[in-house]
């Protein structure tokens, strides 16, 4: 539940960093990693660690190297479409995390877990269909999340898999190996090092204290889902994500009525109605899904 409230805040902040401070998804995802890097290194010295057997540690670096592969469509989908649209489809990785869980770990599934995904189904079905001029066309930035949520499903599996015989503070340090093997390898794309250091020259005072804050707050989420995963079913911790749709919706359209400029989302009746409509079938769904 912490670790979600944590999230909410961080996907306004995220929103911010890129439409208005970093134009470049790579980019962003490469310097909110150095940051993050600055924290962990704080960390490390505390940290009694161990190298795991190879299967365990392959798990571990690759659910770190998909958090940050997965970060550069995330932020993508922040860039064009608003955060209370996005996150509510990423939220889509519970259902794949309780398929994956059961194949993988021997997590069960009953039959009131199809029921919920029917329901998600319905709810993400309206957030990434539109009504266009000539008929329906259908949101691509939704799908590309859609897509991500599956990939980020698998992370969450490996974890637990780390977790069914490794320590918290363990698994901690070699996910974030995992995160930092990632942003190396997006650093060696063509261009993106060029990309990286235009936008780092480029970044304001707000820019920092935006990347500080989220990054802060990110860590904090980090160590609480982790816990989470360590502690219990992953298929019930990736559930609890309903709660981050709640908050994160409420949160926009706060801001977007009494702080526009802050962040400004469309708060008509019509995309409201529809948001809510769709928000609270994904919500049942999961809950379904619990």
């Amino acid at each position: 539940m912490l670790s979600n409230v944590f999230y909410s805040i961080v996907s306004i902040f995220d929103q911010l960093l890129r439409k208005q401070h970093v134009k470049h998804d790579t980019s962003l995802t490469i310097i909110w990693l150095a940051f993050f890097f600055i924290v962990w290194l704080a960390m490390v010295p505390f940290i009694n660690v161990s190298i795991p057997e190879l299967p365990k540690l392959a798990a571990a670096l690759t659910a770190g190297f998909i958090v940050v592969i997965t970060s550069v469509p995330y932020f993508y989908a922040l860039s064009v479409e608003e955060a209370s649209t996005i996150m509510p489809v990423w939220q889509f990785s519970s259902v794949f995390v309780l398929i994956f869980s059961a194949i993988f770990l021997g997590e069960k599934l009953v039959l009131k877990y199809y029921y919920g995904f029917a329901v998600m189904f319905l709810g993400g079905l309206l957030l990434s269909v539109s009504k266009a001029i000539r008929g329906f066309e259908v949101n691509r930035t939704v799908l590309i999340i859609l897509a991500s949520s599956i990939v980020t499903a698998i992370s969450l599996v490996l974890v637990k898999f780390f977790y069914t015989t490794e320590s918290f503070w363990n698994g901690f340090f070699w996910f974030s190996i995992g995160n930092f093997l990632g942003g190396i390898f997006l650093l060696l794309l063509p261009k993106n090092l060029e990309h990286v250091k235009s936008q780092l020259k480029a970044l304001t005072r707000s820019a920092v204290l935006l990347l500080v804050a989220a990054t802060l707050l990110t860590f904090l989420a980090d160590l609480a889902l982790l816990f989470a995963v360590k502690t219990g079913p992953v298929s019930l911790v990736s559930v609890v994500g309903v709660t981050q749709i709640m908050l994160l919706f409420v949160m926009a359209v706060f801001l977007s009525r009494y702080f526009p400029k802050v962040l400004k989302e469309r708060i008509d009746r019509k995309t409201l109605l529809t948001k809510t409509v769709a928000i609270s079938l994904i919500m049942a769904g999961l809950y379904l899904v619990r």
